[in-house]
């Protein structure tokens, strides 16, 4: 996971107290070029629900 403590990005939009509140503590922390990268035991992406898939119509389902 890497969180982004300065905004850089317009899809940074998660803090590093937002990651670690979701997904828990991290097994490591590093920093690289601003960047906190967050080192995680386990698989994240079984924490996170089924990816959202839109229709034909553009609509979410």
């Amino acid at each position: 996971m890497i969180a982004n403590t300065y905004g850089g990005f317009p899809n940074d939009h998660y803090t590093i107290a937002e990651i670690e509140s979701f997904f828990g503590r991290p097994a490591r922390i590093y920093w690289v070029a601003g960047r906190q990268i967050m080192v995680y035991r386990k698989n994240l992406l079984r924490k996170l629900g089924p990816p959202v898939v839109p229709s034909p119509t553009g609509k979410l389902q």
